[in-house]
């Protein structure tokens, strides 16, 4: 029986914590492997924490890519010249604000990980499955508040198995920093692209504080979704947005004092993994 088990390794404060436990050998079997899917699009801390977890010494992680998703977005094609992904961008029609389909996490998170089992691990040809006498044990940090989204991840294809430690320990995200406290002193910030419109004035205010790079790209971005033409707003009446106040987020006042007027959670969305 050959046995693969593989980490969904996010960069946040979730999949973080079961890499360092993995590696100091709380969680047990150990993992073979590691893997990021990275958009070319997160923070800086995101891929210092990378180089941090390499210190550990613990499984490889695999960095693996399709592309910069923000240059995706404003040429409207992705790595391969066909369609794009679409982020959840905002906009508004009078009163109401409503947002674009989220198809990035599944293409660029999620997608990429599974492709990258099934090639590059397993050296399945494409269309074939994991063939009885192999299993792959997939470890995603979900942690107690996300036990929602794990419940629609059980159903996997034959062979497959999906793993959940931290729901296990009913161990919450504070929980995990905790753990982390515990290794080194190390804070770990949410996962996400520095564009993602599922963030709250303070976490844009800690983007802009901590990472100018990252938040000139922002910008950048957010008017790439205005640029006429643009292939993301066809169809639609009304302009694009990264902020949910529908204004350039160059020339939105952030407070990051005030109570978030919307919960910017991953917990609802897609099965991704972007904050983790």
């Amino acid at each position: 029986m050959r046995v693969l088990r593989v980490l969904s390794l996010g960069g946040g404060r979730q999949s973080t914590a079961l890499y360092a436990m993995f590696a100091g050998g709380q969680i047990t079997p150990t993992i073979d492997v590691a893997i990021f899917a990275d958009t070319l699009e997160e923070p800086n801390w995101v891929y210092q924490n990378l180089d941090w977890l390499r210190t550990l010494g613990g499984p490889e992680i695999l960095i693996r890519s399709i592309g910069r998703l923000g240059d995706h977005l404003a040429n409207g094609i992705n790595s391969t010249g066909q369609r794009f992904a679409s982020i959840p961008a905002f906009t508004q029609n009078g009163e109401t604000v409503g947002q674009t389909r989220r198809q990035c996490t599944k293409e660029y998170k999620l997608q990429v990980i599974q492709q990258t089992i099934r090639r590059e691990l397993l050296g399945l040809a494409p269309g074939k499955r994991v063939c009885k006498g192999t299993e792959v044990h997939q470890y995603i940090g979900f942690s107690i508040e996300e036990a929602g989204r794990a419940l629609r991840m059980a159903k996997q294809p034959a062979h497959w198995f999906v793993h959940f430690p931290l729901i296990e320990m009913t161990a919450s995200t504070e929980d995990c920093q905790v753990m982390l406290d515990r290794i080194a002193p190390h804070k770990v910030r949410k996962s996400a692209c520095v564009f993602c419109p599922y963030r709250n004035d303070q976490e844009w205010a800690d983007l802009k504080e901590h990472d100018s790079v990252g938040w000139d790209r922002a910008v950048l971005v957010d008017r790439s979704l205005r640029i006429k033409g643009n292939i993301m707003s066809r169809g639609l009446d009304a302009p694009l947005y990264v902020h949910r106040s529908c204004k350039a987020l160059d020339l939105v006042q952030l407070d990051p004092k005030a109570k978030p007027q919307m919960r910017m959670s991953f917990a609802s969305e897609c099965l991704g993994m972007c904050g983790l």
